[in-house]
């Protein structure tokens, strides 16, 4: 019979493949156009690169938007349209690279926020659990 513990571990690790692997399969919903835009997070090697990436990942998904007669847009990324009362989509550029960003006081684009995940991940190793360091906290050895 398996260890409580080792179960956990288990777990923990079956959890992450999940995650990694929902991630990955908004990443492959987002428009052909766009993908290679997108999926550009895997050229990342630093936190930084990640900040940088960010910026430069919104400003080309800017040129992607389809804008109506008054400024405004649906995100091209997960095809909002913003949650004002009083007009329809995002104002072009500020109001959607700050969907795209986060920054501000508004919703970050979730298809963004899980691309932005995927980009942690692959530069930051604490962004993972450490499962080595968890069998040693579990197992004292």
């Amino acid at each position: 019979m398996k260890n409580p513990n080792q179960k956990i571990i288990e777990r923990i690790r079956h959890l992450e493949n999940e995650l990694y692997n929902a991630r990955r399969t908004i990443l492959s919903l987002v428009s052909d156009e766009l993908q290679t835009v997108v999926d550009s997070y895997s050229d990342c090697i630093s936190r930084q690169d990640v900040s940088d990436w960010q910026l430069e990942v919104a400003n080309k998904v800017v040129l992607f938007a389809k804008i109506d007669d008054t400024g405004r847009t649906e995100c091209p990324l997960c095809h909002s349209f913003g949650s004002n009362l009083y007009s329809h989509g995002y104002k072009v550029p500020e109001g959607l690279l700050r969907h795209l960003t986060g920054f501000g006081r508004v919703n970050q684009c979730p298809v963004m926020r899980h691309i932005n995940g995927l980009a942690r991940e692959q530069v930051d190793p604490e962004a993972r659990i450490d499962l080595q360091a968890l069998k040693l906290a579990v197992y004292g050895t």
